[in-house]
């Protein structure tokens, strides 16, 4: 509690009487990060049309499955999704990923010497080129 005298003193000198502050604790929440998704994340996705309909589900660091279906009633659609689910499980047991595309390697074909004419092959022979 400040006094009268304070108070003047206060007001001469431009200074208040600080009253120690009480800190509060905060506690810092989890916060989902998306970089860093759970292994037991799913995204199931239902994509319906007036033909049919599609289911498709990924979890983190595994590629996709797809099945298709003849169910435009999303209630049928939903149905469904437990046996996909089932196989893409299986699936990303036995292989999480697809494999990666190699491309075929190419061989080398040696530059020609541009001075000699090309040689003329059977089947050049029989279907000459026009261009």
């Amino acid at each position: 509690m400040t006094t009268d005298t304070e108070v003047q003193e206060n007001e001469i000198t431009g200074t208040e009487a600080q009253e120690p502050e009480e800190q509060l604790e905060t506690e810092s929440p989890e916060v989902y990060q998306e970089d860093q998704p759970a292994a037991n994340d799913l995204k199931i996705v239902l994509s319906i049309n007036s033909t049919g309909s599609t289911i498709g589900i990924q979890k983190p660091g595994a590629d996709p499955v797809f099945q298709a279906s003849q169910a435009t009633d999303p209630l049928v659609l939903v149905e469904e999704v437990p046996a996909v689910l089932l196989t893409a499980q299986a699936q990303w047991e036995e292989s999480p990923t697809y494999p990666k595309h190699q491309p075929p390697q190419r061989q080398r074909q040696r530059a020609r010497n541009t001075n000699q004419p090309p040689q003329e092959t059977e089947d050049s022979q029989q279907n000459p080129r026009l261009f």
